[in-house]
């Protein structure tokens, strides 16, 4: 028989203590964090199954546009300094360090967003 979301409240809140009261080390965690896990995964999927699609696309449509904001982050080039003849320096190794710096920054952003779409997606039965 399937919980109700009080009777998974109060799963969640008992591991939740449990958890606070045990050492990191402590083996006893693993099966509490998979169990809570589960309970999270169960309880984000209903809230899911019951929301509004519109709502649920307008959410979608603002991932996308943070994550195409995610990839028009970019430094270029000058124009003055794509111009210097290349003979001792490369004119694009500023920005193409800076680039890669704020790429790895934003990766963990990234992957949460992109997660979120396909979430999103699966939900919607939509793809990019």
């Amino acid at each position: 028989m399937p919980m109700t979301p009080d009777e998974a409240l109060g799963e969640l809140l008992r591991i939740s203590q449990q958890l606070a009261e045990l050492s990191p080390a402590d083996p006893q965690r693993a099966p509490l964090e998979s169990r809570r896990e589960e309970l999270r995964t169960a309880a984000r999927e209903a809230a899911l199954s019951s929301r509004n699609p519109d709502n649920a696309r307008d959410e979608l449509a603002h991932l996308r546009r943070r994550l195409a904001a995610l990839d028009a982050e970019t430094v270029k080039t000058p124009s003055w300094q794509a111009h210097l003849p290349a003979r001792i320096n490369d004119p694009d190794a500023p920005a193409r360090l800076i680039n890669r710096r704020i790429d790895e920054l934003n990766e963990p952003q990234r992957q949460e967003l992109e997660a979120r779409i396909a979430e999103l997606e699966a939900q919607l039965g939509e793809t990019k």
